[in-house]
């Protein structure tokens, strides 16, 4: 069985009606940080999953479509205003 992880996603979508698209999808599966990146807990069969399911969204030669596992979110760096709020913490 595989244990959930935390991964981070992007994309770049040239078109905006794609954009769109993959944006409202990957609202659904994973939670917003900035315009065009996420993030999620998931296994990698999930996150595999979700990228096979938006890839049809995209044109191959002109978007891209990322996912890295990362630390969990408690234990990222940051400045300024937390990216994520209090969403992860205790």
């Amino acid at each position: 069985m595989q244990h959930p992880g935390w991964y981070l996603i992007a994309y770049d979508v040239r078109d905006d009606h794609r954009l769109q698209q993959i944006h409202r999808a990957l609202r659904r599966a994973a939670m917003p940080i900035q315009r065009s990146v996420f993030v999620t807990r998931a296994t990698v069969a999930e996150v595999t999953q979700l990228l096979d399911d938006l890839m049809p969204l995209l044109a191959p030669h002109e978007d891209a479509l990322c996912a890295w596992p990362v630390d969990e979110p408690t234990r990222w760096w940051t400045s300024g205003i937390p990216l994520l709020g209090s969403v992860f913490t205790g």
